[in-house]
């Protein structure tokens, strides 16, 4: 029994002599590896002209690491894979040595003042997939063989200088899942090409203003898995394309302050992720899509277009809804009763359009409504009474209508408001006194009505602006008026007592 013990135990020893060498010609290269690492950093930090921020880069000892050296170093398995100098106020040019840390596979030089053309030093990280260089004074084209980081996930130049075309090679970039190259100075063309890259999923081509006029390219639409599209204020023209549809992950939409024409694809409120749509500042025209199956949707945006029709009936079953925006187009008829229960609705503007028949009487009772704007409609009967239920109004702008009715009983708590725009309607009754001393309220424009009562004693610190005039106001003027700080008080009225008159005369004067 002893002699196959014996002979293992020779077995193993005999091993270990064997691997030996093998460990410490690994230990040797790792510790030539970092090595190396530290003395690039230490020539970086020397680079940079030895910052502040660096001042805790120290040539490392036995018992340390250039590892430690954080926030800037990120390591992985005792290497430099990560470097990140955001916001230092760097003016030099990026370094040509950067990648000589050969393990680099982030690079973050975001929000400083590095300039100059792309640094094409990057080619030479081999294993680089992120690449920030945002909010910096980069110039000149974005070269045309970018292509030579084909590991590349996540490429963000956008706030730069950048100009020129964005080029094709872009599109060949095929691991890319985050490109953002927004606001810059491309006065080029976008290539049909970023519709190559299967795997991106979120894209940002906002606020490049000079682009020349293009077309969203319908093999966009082939990007199956993007979730945020942003070409906000970027020279668009032309129709929304009907294969919009197809984009079945898309969450985010913003195509808004462009050119688009043409009337809103009905599949473009099917997609079942769809979450954001922002399509203001545009042509659009025709009745906007009435089935509406994006359940998911917490935003529409599709103001200032020639957009006409009825309000879809299907928007009262958005109940994620917190903002619509309908304003300044042609929509006609009555406001679906149902979006007034939606239960997380804060704003709601659809001032300036042909709206006619009642408000639903449930707004602002169900949901913690900020904003109601209603104005220059052919609106009739009353504002709701519970706009101001949950105690977060902040403006009411219902001018111009027809409306008749007392103001909402809500208004008289409602700490939270800031702007009462209701003239030119047919409302009648008392102002709920509490809405005169709200801390925050800065104009009130309630002229032309047939509104009734006193002034208060006491009106808001913060009140800058009353128009009044033309209603059934009457009494003396208040005690407390030497501590009112309004600017404008406009409140002709024949049915004033001669002192109030010779006031608002004062108030006119000194404005």
């Amino acid at each position: 029994m002893t002699i196959p013990t014996l002979t293992s135990s020779l077995h193993i020893h005999l091993c270990f002599l064997l691997f030996l060498p093998l460990l410490l010609i690994s230990h040797a290269n790792s510790q030539s590896l970092q090595d190396q690492e530290q003395a690039v950093l230490l020539k970086l930090k020397s680079y940079l002209q030895s910052p502040p921020f660096l001042s805790h880069w120290i040539p490392s000892t036995s018992n340390t690491s250039h590892c430690s050296w954080q926030p800037e170093i990120t390591c992985t398995n005792n290497s430099v894979t990560g470097l990140s100098l955001v916001n230092t106020k760097i003016t030099l040019p990026v370094p040509p040595f950067i990648c000589d840390l050969k393990n680099l596979t982030l690079i973050d030089l975001s929000y400083n003042y590095f300039a100059g053309e792309f640094p094409k030093a990057f080619y030479n990280c081999s294993k680089l997939q992120y690449l920030n260089l945002s909010q910096n004074s980069f110039d000149g084209k974005i070269p045309d063989n970018i292509d030579s980081l084909p590991r590349l996930q996540y490429l963000d130049l956008s706030a730069n200088y950048f100009s020129g075309d964005i080029p094709a090679a872009i599109g060949r970039l095929q691991e890319l899942r985050n490109l953002q190259l927004y606001m810059n100075n491309f006065n080029g063309s976008v290539p049909p090409e970023i519709g190559n890259l299967s795997n991106l999923k979120h894209l940002s081509l906002s606020f490049n203003t000079k682009l020349v006029p293009w077309n969203l390219p319908s093999n966009f639409t082939k990007l199956k898995n993007l979730k945020n599209l942003y070409i906000r204020g970027s020279n668009l023209i032309g129709e929304l394309p009907g294969t919009l549809g197809e984009m079945a992950a898309l969450e985010e939409l913003d195509l808004a302050y462009n050119s688009l024409n043409g009337t809103i694809p009905s599949v473009l409120f099917l997609l079942k992720n769809l979450s954001i749509i922002y399509l203001y500042n545009n042509s659009l025209s025709g009745d906007v899509p009435q089935v509406v199956e994006a359940l998911n949707l917490t935003v529409i945006d599709i103001s200032t277009n020639y957009l006409t029709g009825p309000i879809p009936q299907d928007y009262g079953n958005l109940t994620k809804l917190t903002w619509l925006a309908l304003f300044l187009n042609g929509f006609s008829g009555a406001v679906p009763a149902s979006i007034g229960r939606l239960p997380n609705l804060k704003q709601f503007r659809v001032f300036i359009n042909n709206l006619s028949g009642t408000l639903p009487p449930d707004f602002g009772r169900y949901s913690e409504l900020e904003g109601f704007e209603v104005s220059g409609n052919r609106l009739t009967g009353k504002l709701p009474d519970h706009l101001c239920y949950w105690g977060k109004l902040s403006t009411l702008v219902a001018y111009e209508n027809n409306l008749t009715g007392e103001l909402p009983s809500s208004l008289g708590n409602c700490t939270s408001l800031t702007e009462v725009k209701v003239y030119g309607n047919g409302l009648s009754g008392n102002i709920p006194s509490g809405m005169w001393t709200a801390p925050n309220l800065i104009h009130v424009l309630m002229s032309n009505n047939s509104l009734t009562g006193e002034l208060p004693e006491k009106m808001s610190r913060n009140l800058t602006r009353l128009e009044i005039r033309d209603n059934r106001f009457s009494g003396n003027i208040p005690t407390g008026v030497s501590s009112w700080n309004l600017k404008v008080f406009d409140a002709e009225s024949a049915y004033w007592l001669p002192s109030i008159r010779d006031y608002i005369m004062e108030i006119t004067q000194r404005s």
